[in-house]
């Protein structure tokens, strides 16, 4: 079926090994438990029930965009700390992974901050 992607023999093909499945898997997708498991079964059919050998043969690929994400996210979260947070919190909650610490710590800093401005200009 995905013979057609990768060609062992050829050395300067990009596209070296089999894909296995977890590249195009995220959280909250309609059929998770099967793909998991589809995964599972792929990935120790491909080497032996052995994850040691599949952290060993595989060659991630560096994320080059990743720091231009982060910059985006930096600059929107200055400009509009409410909404940001705001919009991750709705994201992740339509994706069903919910509020995790880092939302809950960075909306209480953010509330005490403003609950101590607020307390400082009213006992002036």
């Amino acid at each position: 079926m995905t013979e057609y992607l990768y060609d062992k023999e050829n050395p300067r093909s990009v596209l070296k090994s089999k894909p296995l499945g977890w590249s195009s898997f995220y959280p909250g997708m309609p059929n998770h438990f099967e793909r998991v498991e589809m995964i599972g079964r792929r990935v120790s059919k491909e080497f032996d029930g052995d994850l040691a050998k599949l952290s060993l043969d595989m060659n991630k690929t560096p994320d080059h965009a990743q720091r231009w994400r982060l910059l985006k996210n930096i600059t929107r979260f200055c400009r509009n700390p409410h909404g940001f947070i705001t919009w991750r919190f709705i994201y992740a909650v339509n994706q069903n992974r919910g509020p995790n610490m880092w939302y809950i710590f960075v909306g209480g800093g953010i509330a005490a901050i403003f609950l101590g401005l607020a307390q400082r200009s009213q006992s002036k």
